[in-house]
C-alpha cells in the first residue's frame, strides 16, 4: 500500500518583501506612541529630582538664617548674599533676601530663592518665605 503526499501548500509562496516592508512600518508607528511617553516620563522624573534638590537646598540655608539671632540678620544684609551649590552635576543659584519691616517693628521677612537651568536652558526656581520676629 502505497501513501501519496498531499501538498498542502498549494499556492502558497510566503511574503512578499513589500508585505514585510508594510508590516514593519505599522509596528514602527506603533511602537512611537509608547516610546514617546518613556521619554516624557524620563523628563518629568529629571524635573521632580532638581525640583527636590533645589527644595532642599532653600530648606539648609533658610534652617540656617532661622537658627540666626534677629539682631544679626538685622545688622547684615544676608549671610548668604548670593551663592552657587552644585548637586549631581547641576548648578544651583541660593539667593537670600531680608527685609525688615520697617516703622519700628521687630520682625522682617526672609526669603531664600534657588535658581537653576533645567533642560533646554529653561530658567527655574524655588522660592521659601518666612517671616522673622525679633
Amino acid at each position: 500500500m502505497k501513501i501519496e503526499r498531499k501538498e498542502i501548500l498549494v499556492g502558497n509562496e510566503g511574503f512578499t518583501l513589500l508585505e514585510l516592508l508594510i508590516s514593519m512600518a505599522i509596528i514602527t508607528v506603533g511602537m512611537l506612541g509608547p516610546l514617546s511617553m518613556q521619554i516624557h516620563g524620563m523628563k518629568s522624573n529629571q524635573f521632580g529630582l532638581s525640583t527636590t534638590k533645589a527644595t532642599l537646598i532653600s530648606k539648609m540655608y533658610m534652617e540656617d538664617l532661622e537658627a540666626t539671632s534677629y539682631t544679626a540678620l538685622a545688622s547684615e544684609p544676608c549671610m548668604v548674599a548670593t551663592q552657587m551649590e552644585t548637586v549631581g552635576g547641576i548648578n544651583y543659584s541660593v539667593n537670600c533676601t531680608i527685609t525688615p519691616a520697617g516703622g519700628g517693628a521687630t520682625w522682617s521677612t526672609v526669603e531664600v530663592r534657588v535658581s537653576w537651568s533645567g533642560m533646554f536652558d529653561m530658567s527655574r526656581s524655588v522660592t521659601m518665605t518666612t517671616v522673622r520676629d525679633g
